[in-house]
């Protein structure tokens, strides 16, 4: 099939990301006075972009960055980031084909320096008197070494530099003369050094940016032309650059309609599947395509990811939406709104919503567009049981009404009654250590709440107060369940108990004192591993975390003592293996308080067994743990302490030991 003219989604986010960046580093620039030495970082940037992506790409990332460099004042903003797409791309190519520096240098005076030099010369034959300030500049420039030279031979006597002076002020003098002759010239050796260097650079840079998220992709998966169902996948294997992923023979019928729900562990592929189908760049479906995704096409298919904070874009609830999609009245954003749970939450700042709420939106924004084919990816793991059960209703009636849903979930309670649309893929065998606990003992007092409120926004309009008058105390090698439904308060009180938050009124104390901010005796785990897991292999996380040599201990303690599992790449894993490496990195930190945002958000049955070791394993070294949940029946015989948040106010729902 021949490739997709138009960006897809992944492309437009890309160049959107490098426009931005870039746009931000000339701004810097300007600020310290340091334009060139930003101006490379720039092109470096840009560089690592044409790498990877089409050359349509660089041209929509240059030209939106070039664009947004008139906010800065002046052409000079936008000629630096002009300058820096261009030889951006130039010095990607290189690295895209493996060519070496002096052909990467070679490509840069063929394409770059032609085309600065014309528009050089241009724009000094325009601006006479802007040529006139510079040339005086430089000639004063030159007049200064001159003088400069003749004091030093003077004082060492006679070692010839006034001539070396007059050499140069005799040159500067030709080249003003023959600007137009000068300019190109000088400009080819500047090109030179600057290719050069930027070559280098971005050589390194890209080395370390394929190293944490695999090889290049540059071909990228059209996105098609023909609707996307039926969609028939006849003993396929998805494909990941040459070579196959572990989701091979999948009889996959999909037509107009349809629910299919995709059951298996964490780790069998689920993701890897739909992203395949859904036309991604990096994954191929080599026999059994369908015609074509059109991914995030209206009437085309739709992706819902794990993570909902990746795809809400615009500022409020109402105008994300009708984000990207034509016509959209009030009216509408409204009826989709409330078929998924978020009535009257059209002014509602996005950044003001907990993990289930977002994920509720990531599905009305999808549903804006109208589908033909949905992917749910995993789309309800992050919500309470009861809105479980009200997006999972949702999807069935799009399915009633025509659209074509495959749904991948870990929870055997979400599969229909009819095993005709279900596919199960993966099998797994769970083996765990379990560690010696030691008999329950009262604990000390570790961290305390003390009449906590919280105000998002205060001062504002906006202003909404998610905690009110909360006292809690968590005491080590104890665990406390903290429930609640989305959108109850109970992130923010994790947040604010470990320091990112601060309370309008009252406050936390670590160890009987105030804590004024984030302390490294108190870790949280959020609900989105990968927000924190920040080096490109297991081995390297977990020894950021902890100055350990041998990393394997931590590793069995979360279930992940697989040959060579330490030197896997983090973007390899799955959510939940991700998670146990972050839990394996603070174990071997051994914090005083750990937090739990959401643990169980996304884990199958054996993630469950195996985070519930990991908290054993905490608990047997006295650390406090806390959890945050919607599931208030987990691990009952290991919970000291259950308290219920509704609306910001906590009730204790079961009263810890005897102290």
């Amino acid at each position: 099939m021949p490739r997709s003219r138009e960006l897809t989604a992944t492309e437009v986010a890309d160049a959107s990301a490098v426009a931005a960046l870039t746009f931000a580093l000339a701004g810097i620039g300007r600020l310290v006075a340091a334009g060139t030495f930003f101006q490379v970082l720039s092109t470096v940037v840009f560089a690592v972009l044409a790498a990877r992506r089409r050359t349509r790409v660089i041209i929509v990332s240059g030209w939106a960055a070039a664009s947004m460099g008139v906010l800065l004042g002046g052409i000079g903003p936008v000629g630096q980031l002009a300058t820096a797409a261009l030889f951006g791309g130039t010095t990607g190519t290189a690295l895209r084909r493996g060519w070496g520096t002096f052909r990467a240098i070679g490509l840069s005076l063929l394409i770059g320096w032609p085309v600065v030099a014309v528009v050089t010369i241009g724009a000094l034959s325009i601006m006479t008197r802007l040529r006139e300030l510079q040339f005086e500049i430089v000639a004063n420039l030159a007049d200064g070494i001159d003088r400069f030279s003749v004091w030093i031979d003077d004082v060492v006597g006679g070692v010839g530099l006034d001539s070396v002076g007059d050499t140069l002020v005799r040159s500067v003098d030709w080249g003003i003369t023959y600007w137009y002759i000068a300019t190109p010239i000088a400009q080819a050796f500047i090109t030179i050094g600057y290719a050069w260097i930027a070559f280098r650079i971005a050589r390194m840079v890209a080395k370390r940016v394929d190293n944490a998220l695999g090889a290049p992709s540059v071909d990228v998966c059209p996105t098609g032309e023909g609707p996307p169902v039926p969609l028939r996948l006849t003993d396929a294997s998805v494909r990941r650059g040459h070579e196959l992923t572990d989701v091979n023979g999948i009889d996959l019928h999909v037509e107009e309609g349809q629910f299919w729900t995709v059951l298996g562990p964490n780790g069998a592929g689920k993701s890897t599947l739909l992203h395949a189908i859904a036309g991604l760049d990096d994954l191929r479906l080599p026999v059994g395509a369908s015609q074509g995704a059109a991914l995030g096409h209206p009437g085309g298919t739709a992706l819902i990811g794990q993570r909902p904070d990746s795809q809400v874009l615009a500022p409020r609830v109402g105008d994300d939406v009708r984000w990207g999609v034509e016509g959209q009245s009030d009216a509408d954003i409204a009826e989709i709104l409330t078929a998924v749970g978020l009535a009257g939450f059209e002014q509602r700042e996005t950044s003001a919503l907990s993990g289930g709420e977002l994920q509720r939106l990531a599905i009305g924004s999808a549903l804006a567009r109208r589908p033909s084919l949905l992917l749910s990816d995993e789309s309800t793991a992050m919500l309470d049981p009861v809105g479980r059960q009200q997006v999972h209703r949702l999807l069935e009636r799009l399915a009633d009404f025509g659209t074509a849903v495959v749904h991948t979930t870990h929870l055997s309670d979400e599969l229909p009654a009819s095993d005709d649309e279900i596919l199960r893929i993966g099998q797994r065998r769970t083996t765990v250590v379990v560690p010696d606990n030691n008999a329950r003992k009262p604990g000390d007092t570790v961290l305390r709440a003390r009449s906590l409120d919280i105000v998002h926004d205060a001062g504002s309009p906006w202003a909404a107060q998610a905690l009110h008058d909360v006292d809690l105390e968590l005491r080590e090698g104890e665990l406390t369940l903290i429930t609640g439904s989305n959108g109850s308060g109970k992130s923010t009180l994790a947040w604010t108990m470990v320091g990112l938050l601060k309370a309008t009124r009252g406050a936390v104390e670590l160890h009987g004192e105030a804590m004024t901010g984030p302390d490294a005796r108190v870790a949280i785990a959020f609900q989105h591993a990968r927000l924190q897991v920040l080096r490109s292999r297991v081995l390297d996380e977990i020894r950021a975390q902890a100055d350990v040599e041998d990393v394997t201990p931590v590793l069995r303690a979360v279930g992940l003592d697989q040959p060579d599992f330490a030197t896997r790449r983090i973007d390899e894993l799955s959510g939940g293996e991700q998670r146990r490496v972050l839990l394996a990195g603070l174990l071997s930190r051994r914090p005083d308080v750990l937090i739990l945002d959401e643990p169980l958000a996304g884990l199958d049955d054996e993630g469950r067994l195996r985070l519930r070791v990991a908290v054993q394993h905490f608990l047997a070294r006295r650390t406090a743990v806390a959890i945050v949940t919607h599931e208030p029946n987990w691990a009952d015989d290991l919970v000291h302490q259950r308290v219920h948040i509704t609306n910001g106010r906590l009730s204790v729902l079961e009263p810890g030991l005897e102290r």
